[in-house]
């Protein structure tokens, strides 16, 4: 992924851990939390349009979907209303995001990495 400021190389399916611009004073500036995504199936992980979020199992209750951009700014954020769920990022810079499942506003459920290109 290259931006203006840099590139970064990443293997889909490792951790991974980002650095912001104050890394010096704030080593953990972006870190991808490690949990159990069993619960739910995101694809494509590299897209140029579109990208599906699917709750495994009975339909999700409570759920928002909220997308970040690697500077930690909110991008998106849309209450979960059918499953799967399609979330459009052609509009999107190309680069890397966060999309993060919570349930009740405020318990991370999932949290998944997907490529703009």
């Amino acid at each position: 992924i290259e931006n203006e400021t840099g590139s970064l190389e990443w293997i889909i399916g490792e951790n991974l851990i980002i650095y912001g611009a104050d890394h010096k004073d704030n080593p953990e500036a972006i870190k991808v939390p490690e949990l159990n995504n069993a619960l739910f199936e995101v694809y494509p992980s590299i897209t140029s349009d579109f990208v599906t979020v699917k709750a495994k199992g009975s339909d999700p209750e409570d759920l928002t979907l909220q997308v970040y951009d690697m500077s930690r700014n909110l991008v998106d954020e849309e209450k979960w209303n059918k499953n799967p769920m399609e979330l459009n990022l052609s509009d999107y810079k190309n680069a890397l995001y966060l999309i993060m499942v919570f349930k009740d506003e405020k318990e991370l459920y999932g949290a998944f990495k997907v490529i703009k290109k």
